[in-house]
């Protein structure tokens, strides 16, 4: 695979792609929300959702199990999404991104990364959580750059996504190349959590491809984790409120 000389390495990636996880509880009364919730993402691509369920099936598409697409005003970049039935629960699986396994990577200045972001808006009922997976090459010169110089990197692909500082971050390596973890244990489930994996090789790249299936169950219950946690957060807070509410009455009547 070539890494061809850039001038500008600290602004610069290779081939990059996002990949979007999302995860909704069943419930007949609020599946429509996230089903238009899907169809507003395939809207600039000219495609529509056309749900399908079979008994005993994870696949919710009536000819295939993903729906590709291109951006119309960039043919290099294209993508697809995934409708999916897991046990109690329907998930959404969306990438969108260059080629990276041509020998020539696609050169992307960081700031470029906004007209891969998907048109996303999580539904308010039943929403389990998301997670957004950017990946991308590192050119010759970022190859050996140290985490911290890395760091920066992934923090300037961070806020080309989102307008607002991330709440917080952890950082570690996979596979040989380094991983940031943006909003690891947001209690808010429409606060996207973003892993940013910047690879030094092809051998990450490699094991995304064979595990993408996993990836979808595995983050799953993440959310659903995640979920847990942020419901007794509130039951928490809701009994600590009313015990303090009947000690003061408990007071008064003391007086």
């Amino acid at each position: 695979m070539n890494h061809p000389p850039e001038s500008n390495p600290d602004t610069v990636l290779l081939a990059p792609n996002l990949y979007l996880w999302a995860y909704q509880l069943a419930d007949q009364s609020t599946d429509e929300t996230f089903w238009q919730a899907a169809n507003l993402l395939l809207s600039p691509f000219g495609q529509t959702l056309e749900i399908t369920e079979r008994q005993n099936s994870r696949i919710l598409l009536a000819k295939s199990s993903s729906i590709p697409f291109k951006l119309q005003d960039s043919p290099e970049i294209s993508g697809s999404l995934q409708p999916l039935k897991l046990k109690d629960s329907y998930a959404l699986f969306a990438n969108l991104g260059y080629d990276d396994e041509k020998d020539a990577l696609d050169r992307v200045k960081v700031n470029e990364l906004r007209s891969l972001n998907f048109n996303w808006v999580a539904p308010e009922q039943n929403f389990l959580g998301q997670t957004l997976l950017v990946t991308a090459y590192l050119n010759r010169v970022n190859q050996q750059r140290d985490l911290k110089k890395l760091r920066n990197i992934a923090h300037q692909c961070y806020q080309a996504l989102f307008p607002h500082s991330p709440q917080s971050y952890r950082q570690g390596t996979l596979f040989g190349s380094p991983i940031f973890e943006y909003n690891p244990a947001s209690e808010d489930s429409t606060t996207p959590h973003v892993l940013i994996w910047l690879f030094r090789d092809e051998e990450a790249q490699e094991q995304i491809n064979a595990c993408l299936s996993y990836f979808t169950d595995l983050l799953f219950y993440r959310a659903k984790v995640v979920k847990a946690y942020e419901k007794s957060r509130s039951v928490y807070r809701n009994l600590d409120r009313d015990y303090h509410k009947l000690e003061t009455k408990l007071d008064k009547l003391q007086t």
